[in-house]
């Protein structure tokens, strides 16, 4: 599958996009907000042609107007294939056990397999998976679940920090054990993340407070400090790929502690798939928060980073050159390297 994907990725480069589904149809039920699952399975059924269907659960109602088992014995005479985000796992797993088409679990509070898929191939694309090893620190919620899962399955090192109240689910990691005892998958967990990190060559970290957990939002804040991927944890990990859970989440304005080093960590060990408008968001609820600009900001927290530099010459907009600068260190705006064409994805 990732073979594949990679196929298809290349092709689209060269502006080649094979019509494979061409006259299929999907039905996207979707409890949960989205953004960027909507957009990419929308887009991936139209680009290779065919056509995407959204379902608002009000407009379906499950378990009011009919039940799950209903709704996926006429969704499977109607349509191709079912993508369904939802908060209950069980709900996937009702839809898929009736279902006669395939049905693609777009992320439920245990599982998010979709992500890990293309993190994987991401990862791919800068050493091969069978040499890497993957840190993850954080939360032990649906990404780590699926990391965990397909680090067993592909026969990865894996080493996960959390806290030991907040590990992946016992059942994943049961499920986990047995799929590495076939795969050879090294997998390891520790309430340290330092002993996770050193000598990673990738290391993985995703939001404190998930949707639906808003409520905890201050319990998780104290309970997950230790765990910050920063500058000073990062040092264990020097030449490490940092992958962030912006990638999959809005950006939660005022999550992030000025004194925390994040973006530092950012600036010293570099994070060249980061997005522009993640840094700008951010750089701006600091400022806001802080009543400093966030030139000056940026200044303070980032210094002399080399891939920081290559930031810049990617920005497309003054407000993101100014953010770009301060955070390499480059605040008079001097460009101190040339693109190797290799530092970013819109390269």
């Amino acid at each position: 599958m990732l073979a594949r994907a990679a196929e298809l990725k290349e092709l689209n480069r060269r502006g080649k996009r094979p019509q494979t589904l061409e006259g299929r149809s999907l039905a996207m039920f979707f409890e949960k907000p989205s953004l960027r699952t909507h957009v990419t399975f929308e887009a991936g059924m139209t680009q290779l042609g065919g056509h995407a269907i959204w379902l608002r659960p009000e407009q379906v109602g499950i378990g009011t107007r009919e039940s799950a088992a209903d709704v996926a014995n006429n969704l499977s005479r109607w349509v191709d294939a079912i993508v369904a985000r939802t908060f209950s796992h069980h709900l996937v797993e009702e839809l898929a056990a009736v279902a006669s088409i395939p049905v693609i679990n777009g992320l439920t509070d245990l599982l998010h397999p979709c992500q890990v898929m293309a993190d994987l191939q991401t990862i791919e694309e800068k050493k091969p998976l069978a040499d890497s090893a993957i840190a993850y620190v954080g939360d032990g919620n649906n990404m780590a679940n699926s990391l965990l899962l397909g680090a067993a399955v592909l026969g990865l090192e894996l080493r996960l920090a959390t806290p030991e109240s907040h590990r992946p689910a016992r059942l994943v990691r049961k499920r986990a054990e047995e799929l590495a005892a076939a795969s050879g998958a090294r997998l390891s967990w520790s309430r340290d993340p330092v002993d996770a990190v050193r000598g990673a060559d990738f290391v993985y970290t995703d939001v404190w407070t998930s949707m639906g957990q808003e409520a905890e939002h201050d319990l998780r804040l104290a309970l997950f400090q230790p765990y910050q991927v920063n500058a000073e944890l990062m040092r264990h990990a020097p030449d490490a790929w940092v992958f962030t859970g912006l990638r999959k989440n809005p950006l939660r304005r005022g999550n992030f502690n000025p004194q925390s080093g994040w973006k530092k960590a950012v600036a010293e060990v570099g994070v060249p798939h980061l997005h522009f408008h993640d840094l700008r968001h951010t750089g701006n609820t600091l400022a806001s928060r802080t009543k400093a600009s966030t030139k000056d900001l940026m200044a303070r927290m980032g210094h002399d980073s080399a891939r920081a530099a290559l930031i810049y010459q990617h920005a497309t907009s003054e407000a993101d050159q100014e953010i770009a600068a301060a955070l390499s260190g480059l605040v008079d705006g001097e460009r101190s390297r040339s693109c190797s064409g290799e530092c970013c994805p819109s390269c």
